[in-house]
């Protein structure tokens, strides 16, 4: 069991989170600007999310050779979320 401070789409705020092994990592964005459009469209469409920047570690290599700013979602909202996200992550790796 893990506590995470996370956006909560129906307050509209950020709040702690208890969060069981029942979150899933949706993607690892390699800058910022990803990042927040990744977000920017979790948040649109209501669904709760952690995001740990990775790049703010600092121990050197923590995360392996290419951190970035990791975004996971609840398992039960992979699917939906994968779908909405997948136009932008399919567009910063061409």
């Amino acid at each position: 069991m893990y506590l995470y401070q996370v956006y909560d789409p129906q307050r509209n705020n950020t709040r702690n989170f208890v969060v069981m092994n029942n979150e899933k990592l949706l993607c690892k964005c390699t800058n910022s600007i990803t990042a927040h459009n990744v977000v920017s469209i979790l948040e649109n469409d209501g669904i709760a999310f952690r995001q740990h920047d990775e790049t703010n570690e600092p121990r050197m290599g923590a995360y392996g050779p290419t951190p970035g700013i990791a975004i996971y979602v609840f398992e039960k909202d992979y699917e939906k979320a994968y779908s909405l996200i997948e136009p932008i992550i399919n567009s910063t790796t061409e």
